[in-house]
């Protein structure tokens, strides 16, 4: 299926993409209804056992074909996919772990390096020579901007660019265990055609990634304008970019993202802490009650109010947590530690960063239910999910500036490659 050329027709490769891609589409879609469906029936764990079945698969399809072909390989194909497949089993299991993503994405990583699979086949159709990789590549890339897109739009959903990320480094681990392990026997040097269809690819993604980096809380007017839905979790969720501050706070052991600069932050509580706590729900039922808590979003949105709208969720996602320790006191779950880390860690943040808002507040955590579940607590440094969504490491005038320097470098390069004559092209048919 892969070191020899494809034999199937063209529109069976495509309709695999297809096919592969819907099938990630109605995850993303129905994200959170799947989530509860499969941790209520099979439990949390399920997902863990489910990515690393996945990657398993990978691995074992890929030894079966070195073992048939060996007679083609060299200690250097052997050394490059059991490195690759180790770094990627150690991707997957990594994402799953860690604090700063869900145990979801793990699925998601292992999805993206699926499609990046099925795309390169779907590619070596018409391409066969090493180019075909990095089409495919972008080509992937590409379906995982317009996967972010569909998920922005939905409620309750974020546009996430280190999402983006993963999705690009789940493509790129499973083209090079093909390239560097496998080793295609159809393929040869790179041609002008291939070079001409990447760079016009990697042309398209980044004027994409440049109207979704350009997608901030300016155009909020403009879809409630037109696409009203999409307006409103803008509003509720933030919009597609949005840009603002880390914090590493060292003495309180959290790491979380704000809209606010630290003095922004300190000012908007002395002058508006009080009147926060008046406007925030007076009773723990209420704090939690689902409809209220968005149509509190909705009034104090990102856009129109981004220091309550993010005391808000701080607050809630304090409060959430503390409900679900209580009920897991008795019987603890998995992910106890993680839930009384973000009770504690949450309150950390609201008495030290919204401390006129906290004294004024008559809803604090009970010390003394903190105090006893402390110790269950998981060790390490808190990663906020809170606006998590944030960039914070650039601003809008510096991306676009690089985005516009590689468009004109893509320009250039066609223009140069265009000078090379006629492209050649291997005959599959002509391989034994």
């Amino acid at each position: 299926m892969i070191i020899r050329p494809p034999r199937e027709p063209k529109i069976v490769s495509w309709l695999l993409v297809v096919l592969w891609s819907a099938f990630i589409f109605y995850t993303i879609t129905a994200a959170l209804d799947i989530r509860d469906k499969v941790d209520g029936e099979y439990g949390k764990n399920f997902v863990k056992y489910f990515v690393m079945g996945m990657a398993a698969v990978g691995a074992v399809w890929s030894v079966i074909i070195i073992v048939v072909n060996r007679a083609r390989y060299n200690w250097f194909n052997y050394v490059a996919l059991t490195a690759l497949l180790g770094l990627y089993v150690y991707s997957v299991n990594y994402i799953y772990k860690s604090p700063e993503h869900s145990r979801w994405e793990s699925m998601h990583f292992v999805q993206y390096g699926v499609l990046a699979v099925f795309m390169f086949r779907a590619v070596a159709q018409s391409l066969h020579d090493w180019g075909a990789f990095v089409v495919a590549l972008v080509l992937t890339i590409i379906h995982g901007a317009i996967d972010e897109t569909v998920q922005w739009a939905h409620v309750d959903r974020y546009w996430d660019f280190g999402d983006l990320v993963l999705n690009g480094y789940s493509a790129t681990l499973a083209l090079l265990m093909i390239g560097l392990g496998l080793k295609p026997a159809y393929f040869s040097g790179l041609t002008r055609k291939s070079s001409s269809v990447a760079l016009s690819s990697l042309s398209l993604f980044l004027i994409y990634l440049g109207m979704c980096c350009a997608n901030t809380a300016a155009w909020t007017p403009w879809f409630g304008n037109y696409f009203p839905s999409v307006a409103e979790g803008s509003a509720l969720d933030g919009p597609m970019a949005e840009y603002g501050y880390l914090y590493e706070d060292e003495d309180i052991n959290v790491v979380f993202k704000s809209r606010l600069n630290p003095k922004e932050l300190e000012i908007a509580d002395e002058k508006r802490g009080a009147e926060a706590a008046r406007i925030c729900p007076s009773q723990k039922s209420q704090t939690l009650n689902p409809n209220a808590y968005k149509q509190f979003l909705l009034d104090y949105n990102p856009s129109n109010d981004p220091w309550l709208h993010e005391l808000r969720v701080h607050l809630y996602s304090r409060d959430k947590n503390e409900q679900r320790v209580r009920e897991q006191i008795a019987e603890p779950k998995d992910d106890y530690p993680d839930k009384v880390a973000s009770m504690i860690h949450e309150d950390r943040i609201l008495q030290k960063y919204y401390p006129t808002f906290y004294e004024a507040y008559n809803l604090a955590l009970d010390p003394g239910f903190a105090e006893e579940v402390k110790g269950k607590m998981r060790e390490g440094t808190y990663h906020s999910r809170v606006s998590r969504n944030l960039i914070t490491h650039t601003n809008l005038e510096e991306i676009l500036i690089w985005i516009g320097s590689l468009l004109l470098l893509c320009m250039v390069t066609n223009i140069i490659t265009g000078l090379w004559g006629k492209p050649t092209f291997v005959d599959p048919d002509a391989i034994a």
